[in-house]
């Protein structure tokens, strides 16, 4: 559930209301679902429309021009009100109002397609034992639009009855006589075992998805954190906005799917690793690394992580959304991954998928620009069918090949924290330039371009002027042998402050742009991981 349609349905389970239908799906499916019912009806009835003005006859319809008129204007009538429920149906309005007027919707147009179905004139024949497009009305509705059965079944005779009614007023203002019952029988019983079937599927599929959200329930209600939206999704998985149900603080939890593990054999090797590495990561003290708090496994075999939410949005999204940035901050940026890093080589951790992706830009407390490290160690063992250059792939090479060392991209087994180092240099050439270092469409090819193919200068690529000892120490970690790198990010971080003092990127700066760009803030996503 999402935005207004979760705070509705906790508004009322805290007032002991019985669950609604919008409980059962969310505010976009149900828009989704109505405005396909609507969208359908429209076109169906728009071109009976036009059928029964320009072609008639292509209709077997031989009937009385003031016959023809009440047709054609029901139709014209049902078109229009299918595309306003159509248009309605993409606003912003509460789930429940949007029910609401599904309900009314499914009445009105019962009623518009029962008046010239059932006109009186049908009285002049044998047997009245045809059905009309009230049938599928009918039965449509509860298995597109979501209610709950003793509705289903209200609103289904409802629509029925107005069939005998609407003929009934048309036998009073043509001053015929009433027909036999027998005729009564054969002409409106199929609408009633049409409305008998329709609360039978209805029932089906509200069975259906209440077990589909009791089983998500259980599935958002993890350890101590109980999930309130879903902020994106990845390779790995599902990223959740979550609180802690005892202390009501935020956190960030991650949800991974054990069957993306690379072979089906591994299951318990692979949370081993996860367990030791979540450990070693939640060791870790930078402030620049993404905090840990929590991890596990579900009854549903869903390995999940509970991390630190933050507010900002990532670098790939910055240089996207804003342009490259100006080397002064990216110093700044650089500088403070190297201090995450630094710390977690130290430890013995490599982390393997340094990316624009997994570096967090953010407002922390009066702190501006501040960067988090994030997925550190736990993606090695995770298999990704995403083909995009910048998203995690795994197999003997892992990593993200617009980002990857020469020697991951060869797949060798030893390589150690240089390997990030390299990584560090692609996302500062991203930074700088919003370009790739290697750029194809294929991910086989810009592999094969790390390990062969020397990167362009950056100041060639880059619109903006690149200070020469910043483009060399950048074209130094893109080195294709590691040895010819800096050693360490330790190394890279000191050779960084130097730089700083040529370019200050001060937190004026950083609040002067956190604060020109406010406005699109309701546009940054909150992350963890």
């Amino acid at each position: 559930m999402h935005g207004a349609g979760a705070k509705w349905v906790r508004k009322q389970e805290a007032r002991g209301a019985s669950k609604p239908e919008s409980a059962l799906l969310s505010p976009r499916d149900i828009a989704g679902r109505l405005g396909l019912v609507a969208a359908v009806f429209a076109v169906l009835t728009g071109l009976a429309f036009l059928l029964s003005l320009f072609a008639p006859e292509s209709l077997g319809w031989h009937e009385p021009a003031h016959r023809l008129f009440l047709v054609r204007a029901t139709h014209l009538l049902l078109t229009a009100l299918s595309v306003g429920v159509f248009v309605l149906s993409r606003s912003e309005l509460d789930p429940q109002r949007l029910l609401s007027l599904g309900l009314i919707y499914q009445v009105l147009g019962a009623l518009v397609i029962s008046v010239p179905g059932y006109y009186c004139d049908m009285m002049l024949q044998a047997r009245m034992d045809r059905l009309t497009w009230l049938a599928p009305w009918i039965i449509v509705f509860p298995i597109l639009v979501p209610l709950r059965p003793r509705r289903c079944a209200v609103v289904a005779i409802v629509c029925a009855t107005l069939a005998p009614l609407v003929f009934a007023c048309w036998l009073v203002a043509e001053s015929q006589s009433p027909p036999e019952l027998s005729m009564w029988l054969t002409t409106f019983t199929p609408n009633y075992i049409c409305a008998g079937l329709a609360v039978a599927s209805g029932a089906l599929v509200h069975s259906l998805k209440k077990e589909a959200v009791e089983a998500r329930r259980r599935i958002m209600e993890l350890g101590s954190y109980e999930l309130i939206r879903r902020l994106g999704e990845g390779g790995m998985g599902e990223v959740w906005e979550a609180r802690h149900r005892m202390l009501a603080s935020p956190a960030a939890v991650k949800l991974i799917q054990a069957d993306l593990l690379r072979t089906p054999g591994d299951h318990e090797t692979f949370l081993t690793r996860f367990e030791r590495e979540a450990r070693i990561t939640a060791s870790l003290a930078s402030p620049h690394t993404i905090r840990l708090y929590d991890f596990g496994l579900t009854e549903d075999g869903i390995v999940y992580y509970a991390m630190e939410l933050l507010r900002g949005l990532d670098m790939r999204d910055l240089v996207e959304r804003y342009g490259p940035v100006p080397p002064g901050r990216a110093v700044h940026f650089l500088a403070q991954v190297c201090c995450s890093l630094s710390e977690a080589h130290q430890a013995g951790l490599v982390h393997r998928d340094i990316k624009p992706a997994n570096l967090y830009v953010c407002q922390l407390g009066d702190q501006y620009d501040f960067v988090k490290v994030m997925d550190f160690g736990l993606v090695r063992r995770i298999r990704s069918a995403a083909t995009d250059p910048q998203l995690t792939q795994a197999g003997d090479a892992v990593g993200t090949p617009a980002f990857m060392a020469p020697e991951q991209a060869e797949g060798l087994t030893d390589v150690d924290h240089r390997a990030d180092v390299y990584a560090l240099g692609c996302v500062a050439y991203w930074l700088l330039s919003g370009r790739l270092v290697f750029e194809h469409e294929s991910s086989l090819h810009m592999m094969v371009d790390h390990v062969q193919r020397r990167p362009r200068p950056l100041s060639a690529v880059s619109a903006q002027r690149i200070p020469p000892e910043l483009e060399a120490l950048i074209m130094n970690c893109l080195e294709k042998r590691p040895d010819a790198r800096p050693s360490s990010a330790a190394e890279l971080g000191h050779r960084l402050d130097r730089c700083k003092q040529q370019f200050p990127w001060r937190q004026s700066d950083a609040r002067d742009w956190w604060e020109r760009h406010r406005p699109r803030g309701a546009r940054r996503r909150r992350r963890g991981g």
